[in-house]
């Protein structure tokens, strides 16, 4: 599972830029069940920002890849003196555990509640 946390945007920023942050920060406070799942979404980041970045331009997305912490950060960047326009930190989680009141202990949760 990876969650998505902390997005940051820019006060003010070119217009082009919009779809691409919009994508972003609708993953505040969100998971992936997968990498797969994360790698896909960081892929779609890339294309919406190559469709709508204008020629000749050269914004870029920048990720740091998973560490020993299994933190990133995703930044979209101007290219233009490497300011960022918006930020989006990335975290692995590990494992999800929940507290047994009566045995006050924490336990690994194995089973991911089924869909409704």
């Amino acid at each position: 599972m990876i969650f998505c946390c902390d997005f940051w945007e820019r006060n003010q920023h070119p217009y082009f830029y919009a779809n691409t942050v919009a994508m972003m920060k609708s993953m505040d406070g969100q998971a992936f069940l997968s990498e797969e799942d994360f790698d896909t979404f960081y892929h779609r980041l890339v294309k919406r920002l190559e469709k709508d970045r204008p020629k000749d331009h050269t914004a870029y997305l920048c990720r740091t890849a998973f560490g020993d912490s299994g933190n990133i950060q995703i930044c979209l960047v101007s290219g233009k003196g490497n300011t960022d326009i918006a930020r989006l930190h990335v975290h692995r989680i590990k494992k999800i555990k929940t507290y047994g009141f009566e045995n006050q202990a924490t336990f690994d949760v194995f089973k991911v509640a089924e869909s409704f």
